[in-house]
């Protein structure tokens, strides 16, 4: 039994030697000691992986301060470059095992939810700040910029809805079928603006391929809000308000027929544009019916108080005689107003050169929060109250002038 060991003892030294003479002989011949790098990087490389192992071990310590030293150490290790992030996630979801460790298990899985959080937060940062970022690791942006434009506007909404937990490309697959509950523009608080947003583009991308596929009853509801006074999106913050103003311009093109509806959303949200767009189809046109008419000059003059082109408008229906709103006053005493398109015009005028319209005889004159006046209410019960209070207009607009 001896001399077997002593034999093997022996042999064991001479393979030993053998191979210390080949990696001395191959390093004086000038090649690199392949073995003893290759032996190198890979006990870095395992002394990596035990003192990972061994911080993930104490991640269910008894001691709090051990488990958050450990969970920090985790961290900053992975945060040093993209291969030690590499290696911390696969030590965290492959050696962990929840049926073993169930509290270590669930420490590491929020420790990978906190790593996938931050790379998030770096990804949102870099598309909002860095325009050559590529934002095709952003699901739904591509579908969202389509309706507001690549604007940095739009990138920082774009991030808001992420960070908020909003998930646009779920959405847009399913623009054939019915209007998602929580975007009901009915139920929607004024205040949430981001809500309000993604209403918005849900409906451009309904209408946004040109097949119809927003139905008509939606068409009028979502027509009607954004048109009262009261009801639609209120944006605080002016990069909000710029892309809701957007969506509505988009959606207002593609859905909306009635150039009224379009004129006074259009003055609503200040779409400048499509306001001066469409009070050229309307003012330009001599076939335009009163009621066009009328409307578009009341938003003009609203939204465009210095613009000569206005004061050009009115001069050439200032002797528009047609008749554009009936009035029954439902209280004593009960009159019939009619109202004419030279009405509004004379009553605009004054109201351009800052005078109330009750000096000149316009006493059933209402204010409207977006039109300045109700046009309803411009009107006369007769031709002699008419003609004299444009009399007063003129006498009135005359002394402005002086």
């Amino acid at each position: 039994m001896q001399f077997h060991n002593k034999k093997r003892k022996t042999g064991a030294f001479v393979a030993a030697a053998v191979h210390f003479w080949i990696v001395t002989t191959v390093t004086v011949l000038g090649n690199p000691p392949i073995t003893t790098e290759a032996r190198a990087f890979t006990s870095e490389d395992d002394a990596e992986r035990q003192s990972l192992l061994h911080w993930v071990g104490r991640l269910d310590s008894d001691s709090y301060a051990t488990r958050s030293r450990s969970r920090q150490n985790l961290l900053e290790h992975a945060l040093r470059d993209a291969r030690s992030e590499r290696r911390v996630r696969e030590v965290l979801a492959v050696e962990v095992k929840p049926a073993e460790h169930l509290e270590r298990y669930l420490a590491a899985r929020e420790l990978l939810s906190e790593l996938d959080h931050r790379a998030a937060e770096w990804k949102l940062d870099r598309f909002m700040h860095d325009a050559t970022f590529s934002a095709n690791g952003l699901p739904g942006w591509d579908r969202f910029s389509k309706h507001t434009g690549d604007t940095s506007v739009a990138r920082v909404v774009f991030s808001e809805l992420v960070r908020q937990g909003y998930r646009l490309e779920p959405l847009a697959n399913r623009t054939k079928e019915g209007w998602p509950r929580v975007l009901q523009p009915s139920s929607l608080d004024r205040e949430d603006s981001l809500r309000w947003i993604v209403a918005l583009w849900f409906a451009c991308e309904r209408h946004g391929d040109g097949t119809g596929a927003l139905i008509r009853p939606e068409v009028i509801r979502l027509t009607s809000i954004l048109r009262a006074h009261a009801s639609g999106p209120l944006p605080r913050r002016p990069h909000r308000h710029e892309v809701t103003q957007q969506l509505v311009h988009r959606y207002v093109q593609a859905a909306v027929s009635d150039v009224r509806d379009r004129l006074v959303i259009g003055l609503r949200y200040g779409c400048e544009s499509l306001v001066r767009e469409d009070c050229h189809a309307v003012l330009d046109r001599p076939q335009s019916t009163a009621p066009h008419v009328v409307t578009a000059l009341l938003v003009a003059a609203a939204m465009f108080p210095s613009d000569p082109e206005v004061d050009q408008w009115l001069s050439t229906y200032a002797q528009d005689s047609r008749v554009s709103h009936i009035w029954r006053s439902m209280v004593p005493e009960k009159v019939v107003r009619r109202t004419q398109v030279a009405d509004v015009v004379y009553a605009l005028q004054l109201h351009r050169n800052s005078i109330d319209p009750r000096q000149a005889g316009y006493a059933a004159v209402l204010a409207d929060p977006s039109l300045v006046f109700q046009p309803y209410s411009l009107g006369f019960e007769s031709e002699a109250v008419r003609q004299q209070a444009r009399e007063s207009t003129v006498t009135l607009l005359h002394r402005r002038v002086r």
